[in-house]
Formats: C-alpha cells, sequence, structure tokens
C-alpha cells in the first residue's frame, strides 16, 4: 500500500459532469437563500429571536451545530447597521442553507472517481433536497456526515488534507444533533475498514483523533437522547425505529415511496458500473425508458401530493437512511478493487441528483409565491387578523402554513415599522407595552405580537 498522496490528481474533460453538478447544487443553494426561505417552519422564530437578542440561540445537546448555522446571522446582527429583516433573513440562509450546500459540493467533488461513493452521495443529496430542508438543526449536521463518510470511504488517493478537513469537522459532530447516535459508529466502521477496502493507510494518530471524536459525539449525543433533554428529537428517532404506524400514515407512505426511489436508482446505477455484463444491448434501453418514467414520476408525486411540513416528521427516517446507506456502501466494496468508472456509467447517479435539484426548485419557487402573497395580504391588514381570512391560494396555505409561527411569519414580512416578537415565545420581560397586531391562528389562541425595544426600527 501507498502511503495517502498529498498530490491530487487534475481535472480532467471527465469532471465536467461533476464541475457542473458541484454548480447546480450551490446555484440552488444560492436560490433558496435569496427566496429567504430558510423562514418556512420554525425559521422566522430563529429569526426574531437572533436579531433581537443578538446572540446564537444554543439548543440543549446542539451547541456546535447551533454556532455553525447561526455564525453568519449573529455577526450580521451585531455587524451591520442594517434594519432589514430581509437582509437579517438572507444572512440566516448562508449559516443553514449555503454552508450546507458547500458541504455537498465538496462530497460529489471528491467522490467523482469512486462509483460506489459517488452513489452514496447522490443518493444522500436526493434525500436531503426533497425531504429535509424542512428542519433546521439536522441539514448542517447531516451534510457534515456525508462529507467525513465520503473522505473516509474514497479509495482513489487522496491529499491529507482531507483528512484534516474530516478532523475539523469531526468537532462539529460532538453536540451536535442526535442522529450522531448512529452516525458516529458508522463511522468509526468506516475508518477501521478502510485497509481492507484497499484505502490508502492514514497514520495512526490521525485514526486514533477521529475515533475518539465519532465515540465522543455517539456518547455525548445518546446522554442527550437518554436523559430526555431534547424530546422532539427524541420522539422522532424513536418512533423511527419501533412505531410500525409511524410509517403506514398516507404521507408518510409517500415518503418511503420516495426512499424506494432513491434505493431504485443506486441499484440501477450499481447494475450499470464498468464492467457489469447485466445490462448490455436493447436492454440497456429499456433500463433508460424505466428510469426516465421513475424519474417523471417521482418529481409530479413531490409537486402534487407532498406536504413540506411532513418532512419535519420524517427526519429520524431520512438521517438512518442515510446512515444505513453509508454503511451498506463500506460493507458492500469490501476487498473490491475497482475505482475508475467512465462518465457515462454515473449518469443513473446524475438523474438521481437532476430530480432532487427539480423537486427543491419547485418547492423553493413555490414557497416564494406563497411568502409574496403572504406580505401582501399583511401590509393590507390592521388590528386582529384571522390566518384563514388572509387572501392566499388554499393550496399554497396547505402546503407551507405553520401554525405556530404564523404570527412571527406574518409580522416579520408586515411594511409598517415594527411588528415583530411574539409575547409567549419570547422572554416575557423584554416586551413593549405597544399592541402593533394580532393574529387568530384558526380561532385556536390569539397570540399578541408585540415590539421588543431593540427591533424598533425593524421593517421588511
Amino acid at each position: 500500500m501507498t502511503e495517502v498522496s498529498r498530490r491530487p490528481r487534475r481535472v480532467g474533460r471527465t469532471d465536467v459532469p461533476t464541475v457542473a453538478a458541484v454548480v447546480v447544487v450551490l446555484a440552488l443553494a444560492l436560490y433558496r437563500t435569496l427566496m429567504t426561505q430558510i423562514l418556512f417552519a420554525d425559521g422566522s422564530f430563529f429569526l426574531v429571536r437572533i436579531v433581537d437578542t443578538r446572540w446564537f440561540i444554543f439548543d440543549s445537546g446542539r451547541q456546535m451545530g447551533n454556532l455553525a448555522t447561526q455564525l453568519p446571522v449573529v455577526a450580521g446582527a451585531r455587524l451591520l447597521n442594517s434594519h432589514s429583516f430581509h437582509v437579517m433573513a438572507i444572512l440566516m440562509g448562508v449559516g443553514f442553507i449555503l454552508i450546507p450546500a458547500v458541504l455537498a459540493a465538496t462530497a460529489i467533488w471528491m467522490s467523482r472517481r469512486d462509483h460506489a461513493v459517488l452513489a452514496f452521495v447522490f443518493a444522500s443529496q436526493f434525500l436531503l433536497l426533497t425531504l429535509g430542508y424542512a428542519d433546521l438543526g439536522s441539514q448542517f449536521v447531516t451534510q457534515v456526515f456525508v462529507l467525513i463518510a465520503t473522505i473516509l470511504l474514497v479509495r482513489n488517493s487522496q491529499p491529507f488534507w482531507h483528512f484534516i478537513l474530516a478532523g475539523i469537522l469531526g468537532l462539529f459532530t460532538v453536540a451536535s444533533y442526535q442522529s450522531f447516535v448512529l452516525f458516529g459508529p458508522v463511522l468509526i466502521v468506516m475508518l477501521l475498514l478502510r485497509g481492507r477496502r484497499g484505502c490508502a493507510p492514514v497514520p495512526s494518530w490521525m485514526t486514533i483523533f477521529l475515533i475518539a471524536e465519532f465515540a465522543l459525539s455517539t456518547m455525548w449525543n445518546a446522554w442527550i437522547l437518554a436523559s430526555g433533554q431534547s424530546t422532539g428529537a427524541s420522539n422522532k428517532l424513536v418512533s423511527a425505529a419501533t412505531d410500525w404506524n409511524y410509517y403506514t400514515a398516507s404521507q408518510h407512505i409517500r415518503l418511503i415511496f420516495f426512499a424506494a426511489v432513491v434505493l431504485g436508482y443506486v441499484l440501477l446505477a450499481w447494475v450499470t458500473r464498468p464492467g457489469t455484463s447485466l445490462v448490455t444491448g436493447r436492454w440497456r434501453v429499456v433500463l433508460w425508458v424505466v428510469v426516465t418514467c421513475v424519474v417523471s414520476a417521482s418529481i409530479l408525486m413531490w409537486t402534487l401530493w407532498m406536504q413540506p411540513k411532513v418532512t419535519f416528521s420524517l427526519r429520524g427516517f431520512v438521517a438512518g437512511l442515510i446512515g444505513l446507506l453509508g454503511l451498506a456502501i463500506c460493507l458492500g466494496t469490501v476487498r473490491r478493487t475497482e475505482r475508475a468508472h467512465p462518465a457515462w456509467s454515473a449518469a443513473p447517479l446524475y438523474s438521481l441528483l437532476a430530480v432532487g435539484v427539480i423537486s427543491a426548485s419547485t418547492v423553493a419557487f413555490q414557497w416564494h409565491r406563497f411568502q409574496s402573497q403572504f406580505q401582501t395580504a399583511m401590509s393590507a391588514q390592521t388590528g386582529t387578523v384571522s390566518v384563514k381570512d388572509l387572501q392566499i391560494e388554499p393550496w399554497l396555505m396547505s402546503r407551507f402554513d405553520w401554525v405556530w409561527t404564523n404570527s412571527t411569519f406574518g409580522v416579520i414580512l408586515s411594511h409598517r415599522q415594527g411588528v415583530v416578537g411574539v409575547r409567549n415565545v419570547l422572554e416575557g420581560n423584554r416586551t413593549s407595552s405597544s399592541l402593533i397586531i394580532q393574529i387568530d391562528n384558526y380561532g385556536a389562541h390569539p397570540q399578541l405580537i408585540n415590539l421588543p425595544r431593540s427591533l424598533r426600527d425593524f421593517r421588511w
């Protein structure tokens, strides 16, 4: 065996599809950031809290993940003399959307010459683009796992700084997210099996350091789950592992079908790998017809049936599927020597990524339409406003309505001065006595929107 190479290979013609994939992933993330898609679901609450306190919101057991994703908006709130919620929302999107996309693009580039690892990376990106964007915390952490796993799985020569990068990213796995209860052991297995998979050896001190990081991350997050400090994540992970009814709900069945599509794509990529004779001649045409039909059906199903809010409840399932897929790729390539692959053989994988990008782009466009209608409706209202009376297309409201943050989201988009904050969410002693607007969430409980002094001059 040779030592880890310090000279990366130059970019060649066969890398053009990978360059295109990297550009598309980054462009999509930039579009979603500029469209302020980060305000979906809990995002508007996070924005108000961060801009009001000009500091991080640290969730129990997720401090490192919070630090990485909230740094841009916290820095902007402290350093920029801006009173625009729009600017702050874009900065928040940089941390929660753009930075994970940079990690994803890096993983795609590093795996470009290893067919099996490329299948894992593209399948993971497909899942995250279509199912994983609703949860603010898990997107960054899952992309960290995908990138570290890519570095450990790739069998081609790698520069040593790749492993330095894995060590730095490993610091963010400790106190990050409870999915590392699964991710940590998977990464340890990948590291220990590098020699049997024909990978170049890593210095012993680096191996020990990485194993210590992943073990600490596993134990920390397991303790957070066991102690009940993260009830929401605990319920999702436990349901994903033990509750059959979790999978039989109508929306969840559709998501599971989506996961089956992912595995189907990976299987297609595997049977068309270099050196195989399973698919030749006319059967290759039949295979591509099937691929095209599945791609079209997947896009149609997502855009017409799937509710984006349902993805929030399946975060444990998505994380578990990505972790197990990475483990399967690791175990399935033990003692296999195939490393390079021609560009055409990865076509099913690029088709898989294309489906994810189209689906995510469609949802981002729909979100922008919903946000524009919500903003127009709010700018014309005064006094008590009922959400159900807002002039918004019903199908958009059913997709993106988020009951407990409707008030915060609505007043952030208002053109009037000083409409921020929720009394029963923000600290009670920080609200002002000036009632600006009141939104009735379907008659359940009106939330009184007040103006914290620090945000009195903020507008959209």
